[in-house]
């Protein structure tokens, strides 16, 4: 999502470890910090296939230093709508995430989870964006974990950048908790998915955690902090429980949820499949690998060197100054 509108700067500030930030720096190419237009993907005597841009399913909307990119791209598709009017022809798509179990489900599965994370037994599994969390969070899961005979409650962390998850805000809520927890403070994307695969239960501010328990068939929840979660589940995931409020948080509200079936996630997985069809296509196309002729020899750049340079070696002449009738030479 973010990279419709997210430029280089706000980009490599949120890179982690630190170090890597001024490696982005050094390496910077484009003001946008995730989609660069099409024609600077080459190098300038270039002379292979043309190059195609291609956007597929990214959610928000082009803003900034990042127009460019999606106004020279020769296919356009989103995860929200297809109707971005100053675009021209788009379609829409589900998030490239709906295919995660499909793709690398071995992986996950395979995946060896540390011996202190206890999946072993059923579990409720908790991500929530912030640095401080909300107060009111602590009774209501302690209910939940009592309701279902005292659930052991993992909390865990879908993205730790600066302004996303915290590891640190998870200990000062389980602090207000009476509830079995665990806090997991491991960062890999496999771990993370297992742990959302085998929970009984999900509940997360992340659209992409609630994809992942979307597709694995878990019951889950979503506290909404943006347009986006709304319109994937207006979209995509409209038999499950709607988005909670922060402010209308209540055991009734997060218990409405029940597994998505497995025809409905076919069908969409589908849908992101012809979308992928499309686009596929064009890059596999022959007229689309036109052959860019290579550039025709102009005496223009030459002669604007040699200019340049006969500029330079006369201001750096010996710079002739009178003083007292005496002529004195100074190198400028």
């Amino acid at each position: 999502g973010e990279a419709s509108a997210c430029s280089f700067d706000t980009c490599a500030l949120l890179m982690l470890p630190e170090h890597y930030r001024e490696a982005a720096n050094q390496s910077k190419i484009h003001d946008c910090g995730y989609v660069i237009p099409k024609e600077i993907l080459v190098p300038r005597n270039y002379t292979g296939p043309s190059n195609l841009g291609i956007i597929n399913s990214l959610g928000g909307k082009p803003v900034g230093d990042c127009r460019s990119s999606f106004t020279t791209a020769d296919y356009l598709s989103f995860r929200d709508t297809d109707k971005n009017s100053e675009l021209g022809k788009q379609y829409l798509s589900p998030d490239s995430a709906v295919m995660v179990e499909h793709l690398f489900g071995d992986l996950i599965e395979a995946f060896e989870v540390p011996d202190e994370i206890p999946i072993d037994k059923p579990y409720i599994a908790v991500q929530h964006k912030g640095e401080i969390l909300p107060h009111e969070l602590a009774p209501i899961l302690d209910e939940i974990s009592f309701r279902n005979g005292n659930m052991t409650i993992i909390f865990f962390c879908a993205g730790t950048a600066d302004l996303h998850d915290s590891v640190d805000a998870y200990k000062q809520l389980v602090r207000n908790m009476t509830a079995p927890t665990h806090i997991v403070e491991h960062h890999h994307v496999w771990l993370v998915c297992k742990i959302i695969s085998h929970a009984k239960w999900v509940f997360s501010t992340s659209l992409h955690v609630r994809i992942i328990a979307w597709q694995y068939q878990r019951s889950r929840n979503t506290w909404c902090t943006n347009s986006k979660h709304k319109r994937f589940l207006q979209l995509w995931d409209n038999k499950s429980s709607p988005c909670v409020e922060f402010r209308n948080i209540t055991i009734e509200a997060m218990s409405t949820s029940r597994p998505a079936l497995v025809e409905d996630i076919r069908e969409i997985q589908e849908r992101y499949l012809q979308n992928f069809d499309r686009w596929s296509a064009m890059v596999m196309d022959e007229k689309n690998r036109v052959i860019l002729p290579k550039r025709k020899f102009s005496w223009g750049l030459p002669l604007a060197v040699v200019f340049t340079t006969i500029l330079l070696l006369g201001f750096m002449k010996l710079y002739v100054t009178r003083t007292d009738n005496s002529v004195r030479c100074t190198l400028s």
